[in-house]
């Protein structure tokens, strides 16, 4: 579906236009006509104007906090609005991918399909650590950029207590040092 745009006037230059703008979600189509007219008759001319629509980046991240080795979900499909062409995902962890959708024709439209993109992180660190997932998208018009946040614990909790004698006389102090690490 498009918008439809009428300019009339009794002169043959164009009045000024309206900005056309895209929708966001896919491309527009814009209807004009114009029509000229004096004492003597009228004259029509149609035409139609495509605007297309800029790519904006969005995703989920299921989940987006837990124990490494974690395996991550990022949900694309749904999510990316505009006619992006192509992705790219930065995973924050020295790894990335390309990929393209499959465009599908439903009811006369194109629906892109991304599919639903896995990643998995592992950490072998003592200490909490975060990973920043960037997805850009592109097509002809211009490129959109989102980043969020993984949060990883390190999977090394581990109980360990030392004491300072292990065995003794009535009555016993017995001092113990917490080498415990989480």
């Amino acid at each position: 579906a498009g918008s439809k745009v009428t300019i009339a006037s009794s002169t043959t230059p164009w009045p000024n236009l309206p900005i056309l703008q895209p929708n966001y979600r896919s491309d527009t189509t814009y209807y004009l006509s114009k029509t000229v007219f004096n004492c003597c008759g009228f004259s029509t001319a149609l035409d139609s104007i495509v605007v297309k629509t800029p790519p904006v980046a969005d995703f989920a991240l299921l989940p987006d906090s837990g124990c490494t080795p974690m395996n991550v979900l990022i949900q694309l499909d749904g999510l990316i609005t505009g006619d992006a062409d192509s992705a790219f995902i930065d995973f924050g962890d020295g790894t990335s991918g390309s990929y393209t959708p499959n465009r599908i024709l439903q009811n006369g439209n194109f629906v892109y399909q991304w599919g639903q993109k896995n990643h998995t992180y592992s950490y072998n660190g003592f200490n909490d650590t975060t990973y920043l997932i960037t997805l850009s998208v592109y097509n002809e018009c211009r490129d959109s950029s989102l980043t969020k946040t993984v949060y990883l614990q390190p999977n090394t909790v581990q109980a360990f207590l030392q004491s300072n004698v292990t065995a003794g006389c009535a009555p016993l102090t017995v001092n113990f040092t917490n080498l415990s690490f989480n």
